[in-house]
């Protein structure tokens, strides 16, 4: 939970010291940053441009309230006037703010569990790539381990995930970390579809799309990406797993999934 701020231009444009009279303010109310990060060098100041990046940045933590300034290359034009910097307020004991939509995910976790209790009409597909579990971590704050702690995994993902809940128990036991699970429940025009750890439910009667990329090697290898609402299904380009299930996916549903082409950079 986030609360944001534009801050006016200081009237200090030396490169290099942008930052300078904003840190010296909030370091007498706040004292010093638990963590900065200098960015100049990574950028040119006469790119044109350059009021697009972050030069500077600088954070304070307090509890569950963690405050953080980022600092532009040059002046942005916002709808509030000139802005040359960003200070930032999150709540972030995501355990208390996700209480709400934790129950709004167990009822569906709930639905699902009867979905996925037993293994009938249940394709698996084993892919090249384990899968990963869903989680989101805050380098900047030392986040515990999120993978350790499945409590604030699934609050994390009722907080940033419309469309993604935890797997049965069932699914749990029966998948590796390389397998996906699918069901269709053709009566009501719906596909199940989770990996070991997360679930989502796709409702191909409302005319909902699903993404595949080909993203091609660049400065990595390539790999293959399947987007089914919140769920994301990797694998290698070199295993014709995944293009095997989206053919099934669209023979039982009869759509068309949308091909996209990127670059793994």
């Amino acid at each position: 939970m986030q609360v944001s701020y534009e801050l006016v231009p200081s009237g200090d444009k030396t490169w290099g010291k942008l930052h300078r009279w904003y840190v010296d303010q909030l370091t007498m109310i706040l004292g010093q940053p638990v963590r900065s990060e200098s960015l100049y060098r990574d950028h040119n100041p006469d790119n044109t441009y350059i009021s697009g990046a972050v030069v500077y940045s600088a954070g304070w933590l307090f509890g569950d309230v963690r405050i953080s300034l980022s600092v532009y290359g040059g002046i942005r034009q916002e709808e509030t006037g000139d802005a040359a910097a960003g200070l930032f307020i999150d709540w972030i004991n995501e355990k208390k703010a996700a209480e709400p939509y934790i129950r709004k995910n167990s009822v569906l976790e709930q639905e699902l569990s009867v979905y996925l209790a037993d293994s009938k009409d249940i394709q698996l597909f084993t892919l090249t790539d384990k899968q990963r579990k869903f989680y989101v971590t805050h380098i900047d704050i030392g986040d515990p381990d999120v993978t350790k702690d499945e409590d604030l995994r699934l609050a994390q993902m009722a907080l940033y995930r419309n469309d993604l809940v935890q797997s049965s128990e069932y699914v749990g036991r029966l998948l590796k970390e390389n397998e996906i699970a699918v069901k269709f429940l053709k009566e009501e025009r719906r596909m199940v579809i989770a990996n070991k750890w997360d679930a989502t439910v796709f409702d191909y009667g409302k005319n909902e799309s699903i993404s595949f990329t080909d993203m091609l090697p660049a400065r990595g290898c390539g790999r293959y990406l399947l987007q089914v609402k919140d769920l994301t299904i990797a694998d290698s380009r070199e295993s014709d797993t995944l293009l095997r299930l989206i053919a099934y996916i669209e023979q039982v549903t009869g759509m068309q999934v949308n091909h996209e082409t990127s670059y793994d950079d």
